[in-house]
């Protein structure tokens, strides 16, 4: 498969999922989810050598179940390597285990989440959240079980958040971190009296992120650079990333604070993904200087930006303008999806390679 081809075979794939998915919750035929649903399972558990850590994770997979040595991972990884390698001598199933917590739970998410597009939210996820899945799967299905979890917060049902928390945590320790964050719902919702303090306020954000860049790393990584050149460029790259990649973060979540008043009105639980937004913004300032921490804001952003969209879009009103918001959001997915993944090569998930190489080369 080329890129190009590539291109159209993951959107034709997510845009039929997810129409698959939206058509079997509203006539209410179980079939039409299941396939919807196993499209990208199926899709990420037959990939060959596709996504940056696909060939780390094929490597423990091997070490661990034909040289017995144990890889630095979470236990669950091993278990499910170990039923892999024994039920399909191979990789496949271990592949098809991750991405089907991915989906799985996500999906869960977004029905105990109670949205009412369905169709979008899950294409949403499918374009901005699960491509990276192919890459950093542990995490990823890491990120789908947290998001479960949340419904729990928004129910104020402790108990729960923290169990669902903790199996999060098995699949990636990083998500162990997050059990303080039941907390957030005795904050209250987000309150902006005035747009041009919260106008001024990201000026400063992205005014500080862009002397990070011209100014305090270049004299930083220069100094460290008299110590260890390959600690230097480490880090200037590292920096450099992360303020790119937090830039848009904060056009998005500055954009959504502008809804906040009127969503928050209609919909209380909503206070919540407004603070996980302003807290995944943050983790993202602190991880500039300190890169180990930059994942987990996987854990906060666009899963709860997928969910203020869709509240947003309910609320809107004539029909005309709930259209533009709902097909304005299907194609900023789409644009993200095209320019981070297809044009910048994040995840390195093109050209897609399958086990069924006569079907899709």
């Amino acid at each position: 498969m080329t890129e190009f081809q590539s291109l159209i075979f993951y959107l034709f794939s997510f845009a039929l999922s997810a129409a698959l998915v939206y058509f079997g919750t509203k006539h209410k035929f179980k079939i039409f989810i299941i396939i919807g649903l196993a499209i990208p399972i199926l899709l990420a558990g037959l990939r060959i050598d596709t996504g940056t850590d696909y060939a780390n994770y094929i490597r423990h997979h091997v070490v661990l179940n034909e040289y017995g040595i144990k890889p630095p991972l979470e236990p669950t990884f091993q278990i499910f390597s170990r039923l892999s390698y024994i039920l399909s001598n191979g990789a496949t199933l271990l592949l098809l285990i991750y991405a089907a917590i991915t989906v799985i739970f996500f999906y869960l998410g977004l029905r105990a989440h109670k949205c009412k597009y369905i169709a979008l939210t899950f294409f949403l996820f499918l374009v901005t959240i699960y491509p990276q899945s192919l890459n950093i799967m542990r995490q990823m299905a890491a990120v789908s079980v947290f998001f479960f979890a949340t419904t729990f917060i928004t129910k104020q049902k402790p108990k729960k958040y923290l169990l669902f928390t903790i199996i999060a945590s098995t699949l990636h320790y990083a998500a162990i971190v997050l059990l303080p964050l039941y907390l957030v719902s005795k904050i209250g919702p987000v309150s902006i009296h005035n747009r041009r303090c919260v106008r001024a306020l990201f000026l400063a954000i992205i005014g500080t992120l862009v002397g990070i860049v011209v100014v305090t790393t270049p004299i930083a990584t220069y100094l460290l650079q008299l110590v260890n050149k390959e600690y230097h460029s480490s880090m200037q790259f590292n920096s450099m990333n992360a303020v790119i990649q937090l830039l848009p973060n904060i056009g998005i979540s500055y954009l959504l604070l502008r809804t906040a008043k009127n969503v928050q009105h209609k919909y209380s639980e909503t206070s919540i993904f407004y603070w996980l937004i302003l807290l995944s913004i943050c983790i993202g300032m602190i991880s500039i200087f300190l890169v180990s921490i930059k994942r987990l804001s996987l854990f906060l952003f666009f899963p709860f930006v997928i969910l203020i969209l869709e509240r947003v879009i309910r609320i809107k009103s004539p029909d005309h303008r709930k259209a533009l918001y709902l097909y304005g959001s299907l194609a900023a997915g789409l644009i993200y999806f095209v320019v981070l993944h297809y044009l910048l090569s994040y995840s390195h998930i093109f050209p897609y390679q399958s086990i069924l190489g006569a079907l899709t080369s």
